[in-house]
């Protein structure tokens, strides 16, 4: 697109490539996968000079390696948070309290 003849095929970016993996084994929700998919679609169009470019990758980087369908059980003991605040965050008593 951008410094491109129309009549080039566009290169194959291995980085795209990788990321077009990552988003098999991440298995984000659909409306996740189907955002990824056309951003990798408009980066496959977009040649690597550009700055686009480089935030896409970086954005795609950014969503691919969340958590997706990873989580962990949650530690609801307020006397533990309590004791950890007070051994590991000197002063703060206002912020401490309302915690």
């Amino acid at each position: 697109m951008f410094f491109r003849k129309e009549t080039e095929p566009p290169p194959v970016d291995k980085a795209l490539s990788d990321l077009a993996e990552r988003l098999k084994k991440a298995q984000p929700p659909a409306n996740v996968a189907e955002t990824v998919q056309k951003e990798l679609a408009k980066l496959e169009q977009t040649d690597s000079s550009v700055a686009e470019y480089s935030v896409g990758l970086n954005y795609l980087d950014f969503v691919l390696g969340l958590p997706w369908n990873h989580w962990t059980a949650d530690n609801l003991d307020l006397a533990r948070a309590r004791e950890v605040l007070e051994q590991s965050h000197h002063g703060l008593g206002p912020v401490k309290e309302r915690i």
